[in-house]
């Protein structure tokens, strides 16, 4: 059985920071679907793990997957896969669901720190792995620096990662309501909420759990992340 996983769609262009995210224009993935048609068998995660149940040869299946629960992919993958009689898989994370306006998931208040950053040169010496200076005197730079913080804090268990990720966004002297302020006037960010979930369920879409906090549940002790993905049922 063959797995493919998206995250986030956009309308497109594509920008610095968008480059640097696992995000597909609504025109990319319309051909990539296409060509996935042409060479799978796609169908939804139940099935295919029925299949796999009945010992049924499963190499030519594809389940299609969306990570986070951005309602980008009900806005811009949902109706193109229903125009080609496809159903996904949703993985939720359910601390973020409902959505309320200028809420966002955990990560992305560091890319809105770096879109929003009026600083050219942050300091980082908390970050391990990470050069004491970065330069951020353009998108591209910016952009670059913020795919390599998000990568570092990834790497920690929870506790720290939280502390440092505040940490970070502090040293970028952007507030929470300058963040909440973008996030709310951009469709880019938001999360898809209950009633909406349930509307793709209704048209044969599974939905599974991406634990309560998007916690790296590999990195948290036994317990926590027992926790977590207990609490996402």
């Amino acid at each position: 059985m063959n797995i493919i996983t998206y995250h986030q769609l956009i309308p497109g262009p594509e920008d610095e920071y968008d480059l640097r995210r696992p995000r597909v224009t609504v025109d990319d993935f319309s051909r990539q679907l296409d060509v996935l048609i042409e060479h799978f068998d796609i169908v939804g995660m139940q099935p295919a793990m029925d299949a796999l149940m009945r010992g049924e040869e499963t190499h030519h299946k594809l389940v299609i997957t969306f990570d986070d629960g951005y309602r980008s992919v009900l806005q811009l993958a949902f109706p193109e896969m229903s125009r080609r009689g496809l159903m996904g898989m949703l993985y939720v994370v359910t601390g973020y669901v409902p959505s309320l306006p200028g809420s966002y998931d955990d990560y992305d208040d560091i890319e809105l720190s770096f879109r929003l950053t009026k600083k050219t040169v942050l300091e980082t010496r908390f970050l391990d792995g990470v050069s004491s200076a970065l330069d951020l005197s353009s998108d591209r730079l910016r952009a670059k620096a913020m795919k390599l913080c998000r990568k570092c804090l990834k790497r920690l268990p929870l506790v720290e990662r939280r502390r440092k990720r505040k940490q970070l966004v502090g040293s970028l002297n952007v507030s929470e309501e300058e963040m909440k302020d973008y996030a709310s006037t951009s469709r880019l960010f938001e999360m898809l909420s209950w009633d909406e979930v349930a509307h793709m369920c209704s048209k044969g879409w599974d939905v599974g759990s991406h634990t309560v906090s998007h916690a790296a549940v590999g990195l948290l002790p036994l317990s926590l992340a027992r926790r977590e993905l207990r609490d996402s049922l």
